[in-house]
């Protein structure tokens, strides 16, 4: 349900990790990977309490098992360094957070995969983006919580570098933006699919972020609709929920926005 449509374009991977490690009736995560930049446009996932618990972050960065490694960023720390005379420092950052997938040790791996990360600074990683996950986490409910993340390269700017892998020829350019968009039920405890809900008892968001050193930009000035990140990015949230309200959002609806 929480995958966007896909678009017809040869450099694009379209991947599922369908099924949970700790349990094959929980779906992980999917990603629309870009092979020529060696990172996810964006992550979809599934949220709910069940995907969380008391494991330890594993910090396993590394190759992703189930894609060629010649579509991933070399992560390891041999390789891990700022490139194109960047002064400031790059994080590994994910895009589905380690602290959204805890219930186990082996769950919480698969979100270290290369799929699964951006060069991001280390300014807004561990500053108002890890906000962000954090709200998210809170707007958790009874009925799932649907989030996909991303991540856009604006064509008009001179790109960054970063993840040198030192002559393999595999350097990222660094993401000017990021970007999420969130679907729930309203009241959060129909017990229905998203799908069978009308609009009247749905509620959508997206956040919009530039990626700047300048550390200016905040979770509630980045809020808007859906739509406003379909036009930016050209894909297409939420197919399978048809009454979706994507022109719209209130903040009012999403407590400590």
């Amino acid at each position: 349900m929480e995958m966007p449509g896909a678009l017809d374009n040869e450099d694009y991977f379209y991947y599922a990790h369908a099924a949970l490690p700790s349990n094959a009736a929980l779906r992980n995560y999917s990603f629309c990977l870009d092979k020529t930049r060696y990172c996810a446009l964006w992550v979809a996932y599934p949220l709910h309490a069940c995907y969380l618990g008391e494991a330890d972050r594993t910090d396993k960065f590394g190759y992703d098992p189930d894609v060629p490694t010649a579509w991933q960023a070399n992560i390891g720390s041999n390789a891990y360094y700022p490139q194109g005379g960047a002064s400031y420092s790059h994080a590994r950052g994910h895009q589905l957070p380690s602290a959204d997938r805890t219930a186990t040790e082996a769950d919480n791996a698969t979100t270290f995969y290369a799929t699964n990360m951006t060069p991001q600074l280390q300014t807004l990683n561990g500053g108002q983006w890890q906000s962000l996950e954090s709200k998210v986490r809170d707007w958790i409910c009874s009925d799932t919580l649907y989030v996909v993340t991303g991540a856009w390269f604006d064509p008009n700017r001179t790109p960054h570098y970063a993840y040198d892998t030192k002559g393999q020829g595999k350097a990222c350019p660094v993401p000017t933006h990021y970007w999420k968009v969130l679907l729930r039920s309203k009241s959060g405890n129909t017990g229905k699919p998203l799908r069978e809900l009308p609009a009247s008892e749905l509620q959508s968001i997206g956040f919009w972020m530039d990626h700047d050193d300048k550390n200016s930009w905040n979770v509630a000035s980045s809020a808007c609709s859906v739509r406003e990140i379909e036009r930016h990015t050209g894909f297409t949230f939420f197919v399978n929920v048809p009454d979706a309200p994507k022109s719209t959002w209130d903040g009012t609806l999403w407590k400590g926005l």
